[in-house]
């Protein structure tokens, strides 16, 4: 008679044979801080804080809406459904950038 096989060796070979695990997303980066958050602490925040806090939440949307537009629309869906804090982050930077340019094409589109 045969003894069942080990465990341990089974498991081995399930895993072997297992498919790689697919490709995990990055991490998600939390949200910059906004330069009102800063403004709360002990000491009052410098101008050239501030222009780093500006810069910051620039940079933020930047790589927020290069996700957006290399990945697909479910996945960016899956990203700002787990992290709600990630729309606002978007569109403050969006907001922020429109600011800077000479004419909005959302305004000349409708």
């Amino acid at each position: 008679a045969s003894s069942p096989p080990d465990p341990r060796s089974v498991a081995t070979a399930e895993a072997q044979d297992a498919p790689p695990p697919p490709p995990s997303s990055p991490p998600p980066v939390p949200p910059a801080p906004a330069p009102d958050a800063a403004s709360s602490s002990r000491r009052p925040v410098s101008a050239l804080q501030r222009s780093f806090l500006n810069r910051l939440s620039g940079s933020r949307f930047r790589e927020l809406n290069e996700q957006l537009y290399t990945s697909e629309s479910s996945d960016a869906l899956t990203k700002f459904t787990k992290n709600p804090e990630l729309f606002d982050a978007y569109h403050e930077g969006f907001r922020a950038q429109v600011d800077k340019w000479p004419i909005n094409p959302v305004d000349v589109i409708l």
